[in-house]
């Protein structure tokens, strides 16, 4: 090896000056983000008191064009964070014919930086409802180590947890007699690596791999609603973002490289 590349390479300055270098540049990005969500967030009050009726819409405002009188008269726009997800092809494979009904309640989902790639999103839904006691549903993911991905638990009203199906026969009253079923409600239940518990091989590999193919699709499900569902929810909904060759095209991508996020918080946790 080339003496110079090898002081490039394996130089403690050098190494110590560009992660110095690169803090720097995560700082300065930061605080540009915070600037631009701050101005976000008076977009998104706006959109919030429109979907949901507080705000009335008139006849010059762009909402009003796209779905005329009739969202007015239904008090906002109804099912509309509904159809924004299921408008998105990979999102919409998430969601049950049974939890449609549950997220007509959703009247608003957000997201906030934690640090580095890290972030959490909220989802608000209208109380009372039917289906649980919770007002805002909670998924964080802490960044680079995605076993620390953590949702929260959701207190539903007895006989309407849709993340669990009853078995024929048996009574409604028994725990027990109930299984697991597929449900976009199971998002804020991640996987876990679970590298505490006993009974994992720590020496299966295929066992690891398939753990965290699992993290990593969470991940990439919470990336979608973030940065494509929140910030275009409008376009969504319009299926503006579905057309073709159109403004909004890229946001069809169904691909997401997170190796950024991983590369900029271990740029912060090796200084």
């Amino acid at each position: 090896m080339f003496p110079e590349l090898r002081f490039f390479r394996h130089g403690n300055y050098t190494v110590y000056k560009h992660r110095l270098l690169r803090l720097r540049y995560l700082e300065v990005g930061a605080q540009v983000e915070a600037a631009y969500l701050n101005l976000y967030k008076t977009i998104y009050e706006k959109r919030y008191e429109i979907v949901n009726g507080i705000t009335k819409v008139g006849e010059k405002d762009e909402v009003a064009r796209d779905k005329g009188d009739e969202a007015t008269k239904e008090k906002g726009i109804p099912q509309f964070w509904l159809t924004a997800m299921k408008n998105h092809k990979l999102l919409a494979q998430e969601i049950t014919e049974h939890d449609e009904e549950a997220l007509k309640y959703l009247k608003d989902i957000k997201w906030y930086r934690i640090y580095g790639g890290s972030f959490r999103l909220e989802f608000v839904f209208q109380q009372p409802n039917p289906y649980f006691e919770n007002e805002v549903l909670t998924k964080s993911y802490k960044r680079p180590l995605m076993e620390k991905t953590t949702g929260c638990v959701i207190k539903w009203h007895h006989g309407k947890d849709l993340t669990h199906k009853f078995l024929e026969g048996m009574s409604k009253n028994s725990k027990r007699m109930t299984k697991s079923c597929e449900s976009f409600f199971n998002f804020f239940n991640p996987p876990q690596l679970c590298l505490h518990e006993k009974h994992i091989d720590y020496n299966d590999g295929y066992l690891n791999e398939e753990v965290k193919s699992k993290l990593n699709y969470d991940f990439y499900i919470g990336k979608i609603i973030r940065d494509k569902i929140i910030p275009h929810a409008i376009s969504w909904f319009t299926r503006e973002a579905l057309e073709p060759g159109g403004e909004f095209e890229d946001l069809q991508d169904d691909w997401y490289d997170y190796s950024d996020d991983d590369e900029d918080a271990e740029a912060i946790k090796n200084l």
